[in-house]
């Protein structure tokens, strides 16, 4: 794989666009004239019907026609990246939130770990949060992981929080971790998310490190992913009291890690 643009290239992938750069006014729809091109492939990030049967553009999910999922990291890109998973961890186990965690981005529920912080405090693992920038502007690392001790005051102990990292060390943060959080509701699956149509890139990141992740249901059912409880932890909604709740697949995920050893 080589990346870059060549002098003369047959194809030209473009992985990043969206549904302005096809519709909309002149300034912003670079690639209208694009659309069935087949010099060209286009990797769109929005949910958008009427470009749904272009044959040269491709959506993040299988809710759509033309798909594509990213779930594979060549090993020269992650070299540290684990390929399989295991029962033996590092101590304490590293839970893993990717991207904004400020809760006007409705972009995760943050909030729907009040439950399983409360419930497991007694336990031995770590939060981290890997971004988030973007919601906070010109706030330091200090500012924005005091936001997370505001909001769970009596589990200070158990953050951590990596303020725009580079590729590299990106990279590492993920590979070092062990289970993925997506945070994914029903509101938010069904809003933000388009019911599975808008990626939850967190998703392909666990899929590409091969890594275990505690999943919305619905949101497994769009990647053919099933609840194996070694794996895969799903749940129905972020309410304590559901036995199939977030806070449930979080102890089922703490047995498999070992977590009441530590």
């Amino acid at each position: 794989i080589f990346f870059g643009s060549p002098e003369n290239p047959n194809l030209t992938i473009v992985t990043t666009s969206y549904n302005g750069n096809f519709i909309g006014n002149e300034t912003t729809s670079q690639y209208r004239t694009l659309i069935n091109d087949t010099r060209y492939i286009f990797i769109c990030h929005d949910a958008y019907p009427s470009l749904e049967y272009a044959e040269n553009i491709y959506f993040l999910t299988p809710r759509h026609r033309r798909y594509i999922v990213p779930s594979y990291f060549p090993p020269s890109l992650v070299p540290s990246a684990p390929r399989s998973n295991s029962t033996i961890v590092k101590q304490p186990p590293i839970f893993l939130v990717l991207g904004s965690f400020h809760p006007n981005a409705r972009k995760r529920n943050i909030q729907s770990l009040a439950y399983p912080l409360e419930k497991y405090r007694d336990y031995n693992f770590r939060i981290r949060f890997l971004g988030g920038a973007e919601a906070y502007a010109g706030a330091t690392s200090e500012e924005q992981l005091q936001v997370l001790y505001d909001m769970f005051p009596h589990d200070t102990n158990k953050f951590e929080f990596f303020q725009r990292p580079d590729t590299d060390e990106f990279m590492k943060r993920v590979a070092e971790s062990d289970v993925i959080l997506p945070l994914i509701d029903r509101n938010l699956f069904s809003g933000t998310y388009d019911n599975g149509k808008k990626l939850t890139s967190s998703v392909s990141w666990g899929l590409g490190f091969h890594k275990m992740m505690i999943l919305y249901r619905p949101l497994a059912e769009v990647f053919g992913l099933q609840e194996d409880n070694v794996t895969y932890f799903l749940y129905d909604d972020s309410i304590n009291s559901d036995f199939t709740s977030f806070s449930d697949a979080f102890g089922r995920c703490l047995s498999v890690l070992n977590a009441d050893n530590y």
